[in-house]
């Protein structure tokens, strides 16, 4: 019986860790502006490759995209609206998460559940100091909200605001 309900206990404890719950409400600087609520109210999508997970993030309108387990790698740059959510543990994006558009700000963006790394390495310093950050969101951005991401092995940065 003890052990019955360690496991429930652990099981909760998990699940509770790693859920990604589609309406989740913004705390924080995220609830500024109206809110962060990325694709809420736009089609649900599940993608399992890099160039799904690419169009679908760069399309524009609301969309919730779920990403499947597995490593996408490549860069991506989410377009305004978008909810982009691993849905389970081992999510990772082997790239540059971009958050940022030169003509319009990019506004209302979730990101959660996701690993954002770069195995591309640089040579030397100076190459590093030149580098892409494994995340970056700037240009104008607005109501972007990183939840549970890991992000590692930028070469100018991890993740640059």
């Amino acid at each position: 019986m003890r052990n019955l309900i360690l496991i429930n206990v652990l099981f909760i404890t998990v699940s509770m860790g790693f859920g990604y719950s589609i309406q989740d409400t913004a705390e924080g600087w995220a609830s500024m502006n109206g809110g962060t609520t990325g694709g809420i109210g736009g089609e649900k999508v599940t993608v399992s490759t890099y160039e799904a997970l690419k169009i679908e993030t760069e399309s524009v309108g609301k969309k919730i995209i779920l990403v499947e387990k597995g490593t996408y790698k490549g860069d991506i740059n989410p377009k305004s609206d978008k909810s982009i959510l691993g849905i389970e543990p081992g999510v990772i994006l082997d790239g540059m998460l971009y958050i940022a558009d030169k003509d319009e700000p990019v506004k209302n963006v979730i990101v959660r559940n996701i690993a954002v790394t770069n195995s591309q390495k640089c040579g030397s310093y100076g190459d590093c100091k030149r580098g892409s950050d494994a995340v970056y969101i700037g240009l104008g951005a607005m109501n972007v909200w990183l939840d549970h991401v890991d992000i590692s092995d930028g070469q100018d940065g991890n993740c640059d605001v």
